[in-house]
């Protein structure tokens, strides 16, 4: 039911490059299967094995956070490794990568490591201070970098939840798993939606960037061709120029002969008369 819901509503293994996507796949992936699975796990508990209502409504709500934050801890990850070839790190990009790695690593033994018992006592380390790794990641990288940043914060606060240390330790075992469960699910959440967002906003980017090529191409295309009409024009006035002061002094050599006609045929007629 996952995989159809994952696949009908959230648009595949491409929901993690849009906000929409991830919101679809944090609805329809991480908290309805899970949900229809502890509605039946509820009726089978209550009305087929008679387990108290309490019990059952415990068992089922412990199992239900559970599905959801594996839902949304593992799944991103692998989807994300397995979809598509990922593009290649160049060395500044992997020593970035390496850092961040590093100091996430170093925060998550402090918090949810051995050491938290005594620095919990005077709250030192807390677990906000992971998420400036998790924002981190999501603007600099891909969501599959984002993913996996997820994925060792989040197991990391599991283990050590699990194992009686960090913040979200608790008498109530079951306070513990809500606490922690929240954390996972708003701080995995955000990681996944502020990295789709850097995503979507980079290829928006590029299609604009396409977008001014394709115009200054064309700008300069039609800069060259009005060059061209232009010397045209300026070859033709520079003819048409030409033609009329042509023109010109042909009228003015046809006025002169015509004036020195006149002048003749009244010499002629002069000469005659005193002839």
């Amino acid at each position: 039911m996952g995989v159809y819901l994952f696949y009908r509503f959230a648009h595949g293994v491409k929901a993690f490059d849009t906000a929409k996507g991830v919101l679809r796949f944090v609805v329809f992936t991480c908290i309805c299967p899970p949900s229809i699975d502890a509605a039946f796990t509820f009726n089978l508990n209550y009305f087929i094995r008679h387990i108290h209502l309490m019990d059952s409504s415990r068992t089922v709500f412990e199992w239900w956070l559970a599905e959801s934050t594996g839902i949304l801890v593992v799944a991103p990850f692998l989807i994300l490794l397995f979809r598509a070839p990922h593009h290649p790190l160049n060395m500044p990009e992997v020593i970035e990568l390496t850092i961040l790695l590093l100091g996430l690593a170093t925060i998550c033994l402090l918090v949810f490591g051995p050491l938290s018992a005594s620095l919990n006592k005077y709250a030192v380390i807390r677990s906000y201070m992971c998420i400036p790794f998790l924002i981190w990641a999501a603007f600099r990288f891909c969501p599959q970098e984002a993913a996996g940043a997820t994925f060792i914060l989040f197991g990391s606060a599991i283990w050590g939840t699990m194992h009686g240390y960090g913040q979200f330790v608790s008498e109530n075992s079951l306070i513990s798993l809500v606490l922690m469960d929240f954390f996972v699910g708003i701080n995995g959440t955000m990681t996944l939606l502020i990295a789709a967002t850097v995503v979507q906003r980079r290829r928006i980017e590029l299609e604009l960037l396409a977008v001014q090529s394709l115009l200054q191409a064309a700008m300069e295309t039609k800069n060259r061709e009005l060059e061209v009409t232009v010397h045209a024009l300026e070859l033709e006035v520079a003819g048409h120029t030409h033609t009329r002061r042509t023109l010109r002094d042909n009228q003015e050599r046809l006025r002169l002969l015509a004036e020195n006609e006149g002048k003749v045929r009244e010499i002629q007629i002069r000469r005659e008369r005193v002839e």
